[in-house]
């Protein structure tokens, strides 16, 4: 990783999740969680939005596994220009 790298693409909260678990060694968290992980004495079957970030971070990719904010965002980009999503 370079010492003072600009990232510029699309990072979102729920990313880090997977993202800090793929560096800590759990790679496809996304994929386990929604089978059934087991953590300690508890079992957690849940659906993770999260991309894993660390190719972007580490320069093995060009841009980031994001290319939109979540459709629950207000605002979101498409095609390099931003538009305001209305819910129906």
């Amino acid at each position: 990783m370079a010492l003072f790298r600009q990232y510029n693409d699309i990072i979102s909260l729920i990313d880090w999740m997977p993202t800090l678990c793929a560096a800590a060694g759990v790679a496809d968290i996304r994929e386990k969680m929604r089978n059934g992980f087991a953590a300690g004495n508890k079992t957690f079957r849940v659906h993770l939005d999260g991309y894993d970030c660390g190719p972007y971070f580490r320069g093995e990719t060009g841009s980031g596994p994001r290319d939109a904010l979540s459709p629950t965002c207000e605002w979101t980009p498409t095609s390099g220009a931003w538009m305001k999503v209305v819910e129906r």
